[in-house]
Parts: structure tokens; C-alpha cells; sequence
């Protein structure tokens, strides 16, 4: 694997591969947050993502040193079971927020229907409202966070690189040396 040419890749075809980056993170939703897509690229200079991977899980391709991880995107999701975000102060901005809001604070607290949660209340009795919000949510992420999280992802990786880059360069330099240690030994021991 050519680093150095895989760093002119990665600087030639920054938005394209920031994009990439926001693909392979759209791809891990839906799992996990410890599990994730690794975003990898070769001297073929092709991005690819692989499938979905556990924790200190690698594809064969990045441990025999034939392939650069760009990015991973780790498991995420949306929804009723897992807001990551405060829902009331979300619910307030939906249009229906003062009807759901009245029709929780009346509820019976005897009834079997009741819902001490306004989250719960409101997945039982609104579900179209939480489909808008799981959808307003889910561009949110992809739109925004994602775009900003992929180009600190990019520079990451370009960091990463160039250390890689560096340490290639002082195992060749060591190797060349032992060589040349090696070399004068032998010379050495040929004269004696």
C-alpha cells in the first residue's frame, strides 16, 4: 500500500471523500453505538465501506496492512426508545405541542391508559407525531452533524496518515541502517 498516494487521493478528492465519510455513516444506523462501518481505502484508490463490525473488529484487508481506515461511522439511531436529544423541548416545536400537552396533563390517573412519560404518552397516542419528529431528528443528524462530524473525521485521517507516513519512513531508514550494520560486520569479520 502507497501511503504517499493515498494522501494525494485523500487531498485531490477532499469533498467527494467527505461525502464518503457521511455515507458510511448513514450506513451504521439503525445498530448499535458499539457496533460500526470502517470507511477504507487501498492503492487502488477506491473508498469502500465494509459491514457493520463490533468493537476491535478489523477487515483482513487493514491487518495485513493492505488497506487505511478514512473514517468509521459508529451505530446510531433515532426514536422513541432512545432520544438522544431532550424531547420535551423538541415536542414544543410541533405544531399539535399545546393539544398534546393538554390531553397529557388530563389524563386519568387511574386509567389504564395512563402514561406517566410525555415520551411514552406520546408514542401511544401521537405516533404520527413522533414519525415527523424521528424524521426531523434523522436529517438533523445527517445533514448537520454528520457534514461537520465527516470533515473533522477528514482531517483525523490525514493526521493519521501522515504519521504513518512517518513511521514507514523510519522503519526503512532503521532497516537500511541494520543493513548497512550488517554490511560492515561482515566486511569487518572477512578481514580479520
Amino acid at each position: 500500500m502507497n501511503l504517499n498516494k493515498i494522501k494525494e487521493y485523500l487531498v485531490e478528492n477532499e469533498d467527494a471523500v467527505i461525502e464518503k465519510i457521511v455515507e458510511a455513516m448513514k450506513e451504521a444506523e439503525g445498530f448499535d453505538s458499539s457496533w460500526r462501518t470502517d470507511l477504507l481505502i487501498d492503492s487502488d484508490l477506491e473508498p469502500w465501506t465494509t459491514e457493520m463490525m463490533g468493537q476491535n473488529s478489523f477487515s483482513s484487508s487493514v491487518w495485513d496492512g493492505s488497506a487505511f481506515v478514512i473514517a468509521s461511522g459508529d451505530g446510531w439511531s433515532v426514536g422513541a426508545d432512545g432520544y438522544d436529544y431532550d424531547f420535551e423541548e423538541t415536542m414544543k416545536a410541533q405544531d399539535n405541542y399545546n393539544e398534546i400537552k393538554v390531553a397529557f396533563d388530563e389524563q386519568d390517573e387511574d386509567s389504564d391508559d395512563y402514561e406517566y412519560q410525555l415520551i411514552d404518552f406520546v408514542n401511544k397516542f401521537y405516533p404520527e407525531t413522533i414519525k415527523k419528529m424521528d424524521a426531523d431528528q434523522r436529517n438533523y443528524i445527517i445533514n448537520d452533524e454528520f457534514t461537520e462530524t465527516a470533515s473533522s473525521k477528514y482531517d483525523d485521517a490525514l493526521e493519521r496518515i501522515d504519521i504513518e507516513i512517518a513511521n514507514e519512513e523510519e522503519r526503512k531508514a532503521h532497516e537500511a541502517w541494520e543493513e548497512e550494520q550488517r554490511r560492515l560486520e561482515r566486511e569487518s569479520y572477512q578481514e580479520k
